[in-house]
Formats: structure tokens, sequence, C-alpha cells
């Protein structure tokens, strides 16, 4: 099988791209850093503007287009405009590349997109699903679902499926975001008021995460013009405290957590939801990826517990 796999020197994009390689695929990646990676498993290209139709080139004779690049969630946004530079990067170039994918013949295109499409947290007890009604709110999460929107559209009526996957927090070596945030907490060995908090989140391991793109980009149970939307997870939630510990375990340090008195802590609270990071932190987000698990005939392997 010949896959293209944009995004191909990310946190996602590079792993993706060594297994596939792994499991006999025909790899070719795109990035837009001109850099030398002389360990990419397969072929390397630069990638053009969405605007050039210098893709049909790249996408003639591939069987499937794992789309991974994007710009993702900032943990502190610049851009004068988020929503417009999210919609240029995430909306619009999406809509090209599955038109360029349209006409160079591509069979299947993947999209990584995000459950935050889903919405920024889930009610106790009500785990997301894929039925849900959408409910993006962040200028990262509306890009990303007016990106799915764009893959539908242009596949409607051509010859070409589409798998979208909304995965939670991917975590891994080398992780962002606010993972990197615990990350370099547990490194400068601080205790967190964490204890006593339990709050679920569902998140999932690059390792799970590629091997469910793989299993999208093997199935044949897709019409030509259709497509489907799984919600994927490693199968089970875990507290914010149980991230913190198992980060500082899989560093070999000992993680500390604490418990705050009633008023101290709806202190915390307050000062967090200021700043943006209280609902990141200490709300729920949980996702029922079980029609994914039965869709796909695919289960997770055990990650944080």
């Amino acid at each position: 099988m010949n896959v293209l796999i944009t995004g191909c020197t990310g946190f996602v994009g590079s792993a993706l791209a060594a297994e596939a390689a792994s499991r006999g695929y025909v790899v070719t990646g795109t990035s837009r850093s001109a850099d030398q990676h002389p360990q990419f498993p397969g072929k390397m290209e630069l990638a053009p503007a969405y605007e050039n139709d210098g893709w049909i080139g790249l996408l003639r004779g591939v069987d499937v287009l794992i789309h991974c690049a994007a710009r993702v969630h900032q943990v502190k946004e610049d851009a004068a405009e988020p929503l417009a530079e999210f919609r240029a990067a995430n909306t619009e170039a999406t809509r090209l590349l599955a038109s360029w994918a349209v006409k160079a013949g591509v069979k299947k295109f993947i999209y990584l997109s995000t459950i935050k499409v889903n919405g920024e947290g889930s009610s106790p007890g009500r785990p997301f699903t894929p039925s849900d009604p959408p409910n993006p709110l962040s200028p990262y999460a509306i890009s990303k679902w007016e990106g799915e929107c764009a893959l539908r559209e242009v596949a409607a009526g051509a010859e070409m499926s589409y798998e979208i996957i909304r995965p939670p927090l991917v975590y891994g070596e080398g992780a962002k975001g606010n993972l990197a945030i615990l990350e370099k907490l547990a490194k400068l060995r601080a205790p967190l008021p964490l204890a006593g908090v339990e709050n679920r989140r569902s998140l999932i391991s690059r390792e799970n995460l590629v091997d469910v793109i793989l299993r999208c980009a093997e199935a044949l149970n897709v019409e030509p013009g259709a497509g489907n939307v799984w919600l994927v997870s490693d199968g089970y939630s875990v507290t914010t405290s149980q991230i913190y510990l198992s980060l500082c375990c899989s560093m070999n340090i000992k993680g500390r957590v604490f418990s705050l008195p009633g008023p101290l802590k709806s202190l915390m609270f307050h000062a967090l939801e200021r700043i943006g990071i209280q609902e990141k932190l200490f709300g729920n987000l949980e996702v029922d990826c079980s029609a994914t698990m039965s869709g796909l005939n695919w289960r997770p392997a055990p990650g944080i517990r």
C-alpha cells in the first residue's frame, strides 16, 4: 500500500511513518521544513503551498493520504486573529488538499481531527460519543470541525472515501502542550495540589493513535464518497493526579501530590480559571471509544494507569 503522510516530522507523523514502513507500506512524507531527516523511513518531499497544484504529482499513485499537518492548539497564543490563522491552516488547507487528492485518484483520506470538536469537557458519567452534536468552542476546535466539513463536501460524489479520527490528549516521548508543562514540573520535583481531585480524563498514547490510524488505512468498510468519524482513546479514563504521577514514574522521579483545604482549593481553581487552564487540569473529558473498537476490530494497548 502506498501512503503519503503530511506533517511527517511531527510528534504523531514521525511515529506513524516509522510504524507504517515497518509494516511494509511504501511511505512518502511531506514537511514544510527543508531540513534533512536521514532517518526518515521513506521518501520525503518538501510540502508545496496548498494552493499549488504540485500536490497532484505528489499524490498520484497514493492509495491513502494521512493528513497530520496542522496548526495545533497554542499554550501561549500570540496571533492577532487566532481563528483566521487556524482556519487558514486547518480548514482551507484541508479543503485544498482533499481537492488535489480527488484529482490525483487517492482512494482514502484520513484526517486527524480532535476530540475538542465534541466540546472542551464532558459531563460527569457521560463520555463523548460519535453521535454527540459538535460543540467546538476554541479557535483550534472550530477550525478542525470546519476541516471535517470541508473534507466531507469534497469527498461527496467523488471516488475517495474518508476517515476522521478525533483523539484526546496524545502522550508519549516528546509530547508538547499541557503535558509538557506537567513534565517540566515533574523534573523540578514539584509537589502539586492534586490529591483528592477526582476528575476523569481520557488520553491516548502515541502508539495507540498510530495503530488506529493504520487500522483505518487498512479498513475496507467505506464506500467511495462516504466516511466515518472515530473517537479514540486508551479505553479508560484517569485523574490528573494519575497522569502526573505516571509522568514522574516514567522519569524515575518520586512524584508527590497533596490536598488543599476547601477555601484554598477554591482560590486555586479561581486563579487557574482566570488564566484559562482550570478546565484543562481539573475538568472531565471522557471518550467512549467502544464504537471504534467494534467498528475497526481494534483494541488499544494498556497505557497510563
